[in-house]
């Protein structure tokens, strides 16, 4: 039998206090706005398909930390809200197959794709660490990356 974790005084679920809960559920509810953009495109792959997931992570990292850097989200929240993102780009940055874009757009989608994860990846690890300045200077990295995606797909034909 799993040990439940000790209620502390004034809390109302597994160790949170009102206020925290109160924190999480409106985050939830926050991120739960963008998982429509996440999973748009989750049918057939393909470039364009790569490129608006890397962007909807990019923009959910964003958000995380601009809720922790308000006091909205706890460290280990959003390090673990980041820590997804980073796997989920990630795996689409390895699955990203630029020759289906046009000739002039792979060389920019892949380095738009790549700073994406390679900021992603820091803003991570500086959740970790607690390092408000580092996750501030990834995260204005991964600003950039996701103007790139944006402007990349706009460049692109609808299918």
């Amino acid at each position: 039998m799993e040990h439940e974790p000790q209620m502390r005084p004034g809390s109302t679920q597994r160790g949170r206090t009102r206020s925290e809960a109160r924190v999480a559920r409106g985050v939830g509810a926050a991120l739960a706005l963008f998982a429509p953009a996440m999973l748009t495109g989750c049918g057939s792959g393909g470039a364009r398909q790569t490129l608006q997931k890397v962007a909807s992570w990019t923009a959910t990292a964003r958000m995380a930390a601009d809720e922790l850097e308000a006091r909205h989200t706890t460290p280990r929240y959003t390090g673990k809200t980041l820590a997804v993102a980073s796997d989920q780009v990630a795996s689409q940055a390895r699955s990203f197959a630029p020759n289906d874009l046009p000739g002039a757009l792979r060389a920019p989608a892949v380095g738009a794709v790549t700073a994406a994860r390679q900021a992603i990846r820091d803003m991570s690890r500086a959740a970790e660490r607690r390092d408000g300045a580092a996750l501030a200077r990834a995260a204005a990295r991964a600003d950039s990356a996701d103007r790139a995606l944006d402007a990349l797909l706009a460049a692109l034909p609808e299918r």
